[in-house]
């Protein structure tokens, strides 16, 4: 039987041992050549608390093998999608339904980033609402810290510091707080957060995030881009008929 070992796209389990259930035949479009036959493999999570699925379409690479996809339901058999491409085969994922997560904030620091795609994954766990809760928390606190080092003390303290220096405008100072409080919920308190605090707690994360890490980074590389180089500066010309007193 083909197995796939790869991340599952909807619950973010790492190294899943996804199992193919179905194979069938398809039209795929391709740049190259068009449309074209190939085969959709459906691959099934294995977690009780995901089931779902996503589909795996497979076509001649051009200039690839020159076996016919036809071939492919009798090769794969004990074999593997990363072989498979290595024969000569394009194999592209479909994520079916489509992935839940929204994509995260680029640029993060490691630490950072950890800490949100852990929130991400129990968040859609069945009764993981405050283990998402802290994630999205942990991972301001981290950003703070990775950006920040200068501020000290609980995240409370960091956040007031941040705003009552500048850094921090008043909108992401609440924000900041609110996930905090909500993290600290999901820690603490005996009720815990609900699912519909848990997603409030995902939308301030990801926009201080952004604001606070992202935005800096892309502006950073746009100026880059249109800084004129050193070499290309030119001296102010002198205006006609000034003259110097060395030369007077």
């Amino acid at each position: 039987m083909l197995t796939l070992t790869h991340d599952c796209p909807h619950c973010h389990t790492a190294n899943q041992s996804l199992k193919a259930f179905g194979i069938i035949k398809c039209l795929v479009a391709t740049l190259a050549t068009g449309k074209q036959n190939g085969v959709a493999i459906a691959f099934l999570c294995p977690s009780a608390e995901c089931g779902e699925f996503s589909l795996f379409k497979i076509t001649n690479r051009p200039g690839g093998s020159s076996r016919s996809v036809s071939d492919l339901p009798a090769m794969m058999h004990d074999n593997s999608v990363h072989a498979i491409s290595e024969a000569g085969y394009i194999v592209k994922l479909i994520v079916y339904p489509p992935a839940l997560f929204s994509d995260i904030p680029p640029d993060l620091p490691e630490s950072v980033e950890r800490a949100y795609r852990q929130a991400e994954r129990n968040r859609v766990q069945p009764d993981c609402e405050e283990p998402a809760a802290t994630g999205y928390r942990r991972a301001i606190e981290n950003a703070i810290k990775e950006k920040h080092p200068e501020t000290k003390g609980p995240l409370r303290d960091r956040i007031r510091k941040l705003g009552d220096s500048g850094n921090l405008p008043k909108d992401m100072v609440a924000w900041a707080h609110q996930v905090r409080i909500l993290g600290n919920d999901g820690a603490h308190e005996l009720d815990g957060v609900t699912r519909e605090e848990v997603e409030q707690a995902r939308g301030f994360a990801d926009a201080f995030l952004r604001y606070l890490i992202s935005m800096p980074v892309m502006v950073e590389q746009v100026r880059k881009k249109t800084a004129v180089p050193a070499e290309a500066e030119v001296e102010p010309a002198t205006e006609v008929g000034e003259i110097s007193a060395a030369e007077g």
